[in-house]
C-alpha cells in the first residue's frame, strides 16, 4: 500500500500522509497492516486539527451514517435483523457488522446498501397494509 513505501523521516511521513487521497487513506485505516496506518495516528498526534484529521473524522462520520441508515432500514422492515439479512441477500453477521459500524460496505457492496434501504421501505409498506 501506499505507506509500505514510505521512508522513514517522521517528518516525510507527516508530509506523505496528508497528501494521501481521502480514499486512500480509508483504504490504509480499513485494510492496511500495522505498519501502513502507524504513520495516521502520529499524524493525528502532530496535528490534532489538521488535514488527515479532518478525513479521519469525515471517515468516522460517514461509517457512522452507513450503520445508522442499516439500522432504520432494519427497523423500518417489521422483521427481524436476521430475517432482513435474508432478504437483502447476506448473512446476519455480514448485517450485523453493517448495522454496528465495524464493517462498512465497499464500493462494490454500495448496491448492498440501497438493497437494504428499499427492503425496509418495500417491508414496511407490505406489512402496513395487511
Amino acid at each position: 500500500t501506499y505507506h509500505s513505501r514510505i521512508s522513514k523521516c517522521r517528518r516525510c511521513v507527516c508530509r506523505r500522509c496528508r497528501d494521501l487521497p481521502y480514499e486512500a487513506l480509508v483504504e490504509t485505516i480499513e485494510r492496511g497492516l500495522i505498519g501502513d496506518w502507524t504513520p495516521i495516528p502520529d499524524e493525528l498526534r502532530t496535528e490534532p486539527w489538521g488535514v488527515v484529521a479532518g478525513k479521519v473524522q469525515r471517515w468516522a462520520v460517514e461509517r457512522a451514517e452507513v450503520a445508522r441508515r442499516v439500522r432504520a432500514a432494519i427497523g423500518q422492515s417489521g422483521v427481524t435483523a436476521a430475517e432482513f439479512a435474508l432478504l437483502v441477500g447476506t448473512s446476519a453477521s455480514g448485517m450485523s457488522t453493517y448495522a454496528n459500524g465495524r464493517v462498512m460496505p465497499s464500493a462494490a457492496s454500495a448496491a448492498l446498501l440501497l438493497r437494504i434501504e428499499r427492503t425496509g421501505k418495500h417491508r414496511r409498506v407490505t406489512s402496513g397494509s395487511q
